[in-house]
C-alpha cells in the first residue's frame, strides 16, 4: 500500500472489536490461520470505508456485516477455484486402512441413545420425509444433501445462521422423537440397553 492509501484509512477503536469479528466467523471458519486472515480483512476493509459510516455508534454492526460480507466473499473464491481429479489407478496405488468389506461392520446408528438397524432408520425417514414441511425439506437438503456449513444452507434458504442452527436443532429433536415413537424404542430407557447392534 502507498503512504496516500494508508493515511486514508481510519483504524481507530477497530481493534477492540477483534473478538466481536473472531466470535462471528468462527463457526465457518474452522482453520485458524484462514479466521486471523479473514479479520485481518475485515478490518482492511472497515479501516479503508470508515468514511462511508455514517453513525460512529453503530461500528460494532457495521464492521460484523463486513466481516460476513468477506466470509462471503472468501467462500465464493473457494467454490470457484479448481479440483485436482485423480484417476482410479492413482486410488487404487493407495493402501487403505478399512477391514476387510462385511468383516466387524456395524449397521446400527445411535438415535437419542437407542441403536436401531441402518436399514430400519433409513426406511423410517423416507416414511416421515413427506411429512415435514417444505422449508424443513429445503433445509435438510442444503445442510445434509449438499454437505452445506449453516452459513451456506442460510445463504441459500435467505435466513440468518442462527435460524438454521435452531431450526437445525429442532428438526433433529423431532425427527429422533418421531423414529422412536414409531420403533417402540422411547417407550422406556430399558428397551434401549437391551437393542443389540
Amino acid at each position: 500500500m502507498s503512504k496516500a492509501t494508508l493515511t486514508c484509512c481510519d483504524w481507530a477503536g477497530l481493534e477492540e472489536l477483534r473478538g466481536d469479528v473472531e466470535h462471528t466467523l468462527r463457526y465457518s471458519v474452522r482453520d485458524r490461520n484462514e479466521l486471523d486472515d479473514l479479520v485481518q480483512e475485515t478490518f482492511v476493509r472497515a479501516a479503508r470505508f470508515r468514511g462511508g459510516l455514517k453513525n460512529p455508534d453503530r461500528l460494532r454492526p457495521w464492521v460484523r456485516r463486513i466481516a460476513w460480507n468477506v466470509l462471503r466473499d472468501h467462500l465464493r473464491r473457494q467454490g470457484r477455484q479448481r479440483t485436482v481429479e485423480v484417476g482410479e489407478k492413482f486410488l487404487t496405488g493407495i493402501e487403505g486402512r478399512e477391514g476387510e468389506p462385511g468383516h466387524g461392520e456395524t449397521h446400527a446408528m445411535d438415535v437419542g441413545r437407542c441403536y436401531m438397524d441402518r436399514d430400519e432408520l433409513a426406511n423410517l425417514l423416507t416414511e416421515i420425509m413427506p411429512e415435514l414441511s417444505g422449508e424443513e425439506r429445503q433445509l435438510l437438503e442444503a445442510y445434509y444433501g449438499q454437505g452445506c456449513t449453516c452459513l451456506e444452507a442460510a445463504l441459500e434458504l435467505g435466513v440468518s445462521t442462527e435460524s438454521v442452527k435452531m431450526r437445525l436443532f429442532r428438526l433433529r429433536k423431532r425427527l429422533r422423537s418421531e423414529l422412536l415413537r414409531r420403533t417402540g424404542l422411547g417407550r422406556s430407557a430399558l428397551a434401549c440397553d437391551e437393542v443389540v447392534a
